[in-house]
């Protein structure tokens, strides 16, 4: 990731004051390199799912944690009960989870029900994470949050589109391997579908932003 990231990101502070907050990305992404280089570029939000072949890692303390960074039952394994962020005066925000076999009552009084509890509390076992001392676990979004679930499917739309300038011969087949010929017919490519998409939007048609073959029968 960093031999292709970080010259992006240069070019763009040189001739930009735009400032990427949020990476998307697929779970051949999880590493502690990358989420440590993406938090030292300030990325404050990185939706990468963990890999089931870094399961080795997700572990603090006694706890294992899940692939959406739900820490685990040390007996059953089951997902411990999301309570939520919680931030008190001058405190770090972090996550509180309880025990999967934990109740309230009407009162709002917790306690569980476990046979064999690994705790002497009465309410059962919780545990609090602190997102900033994890990254990799806690990437400024919980896994399992609805904000995970809008945001994510996004990372599909984008890689449709950039499938689509690859489709281009002139890229998906290159004659040359002069890098500045190269470059053109990228540049060139995705310039004729940002013209794509504003004639879609111009005439009302949204539905033609990847077709440039039904804007060219509109316009016989």
């Amino acid at each position: 990731m960093k031999p292709v990231i970080m010259p992006f990101l240069q070019t763009l502070k040189t001739n930009s004051s735009f400032r990427f907050k949020t990476f998307l990305g697929d779970s051949e992404f999880d590493s502690y390199d990358n989420f440590g280089l993406l938090k030292h570029l300030e990325f404050k939000k990185v939706f990468i799912p963990l890999n089931t072949r870094n399961q080795s890692n997700n572990k603090i303390g006694d706890l294992e944690y899940d692939v959406e960074g739900i820490p685990l039952c040390p007996l059953t394994k089951e997902p411990f009960k999301s309570e939520g962020p919680c931030k008190g005066k001058n405190r770090s925000l972090r996550f509180k989870f309880t025990c999967p076999k934990s109740r309230r009552d009407k009162q709002g009084k917790c306690y569980h029900t476990c046979e064999n509890p690994c705790t002497n509390n009465k309410s059962g076992r919780m545990t609090y994470v602190y997102p900033d001392k994890d990254f990799r676990l806690y990437p400024g979004v919980q896994r399992n949050s609805s904000e995970w679930d809008e945001t994510y499917p996004i990372r599909a739309c984008i890689e449709r589109s950039i499938a689509s300038l690859k489709c281009n011969p002139c890229i998906e087949h290159p004659r040359t391997v002069n890098t500045t010929t190269m470059r053109s017919d990228l540049y060139l490519t995705a310039i004729s579908k940002l013209i794509n998409v504003i004639l879609a939007y111009a005439i009302n048609n949204t539905e033609y932003i990847r077709s440039i073959n039904k804007l060219l029968k509109i316009a016989a």
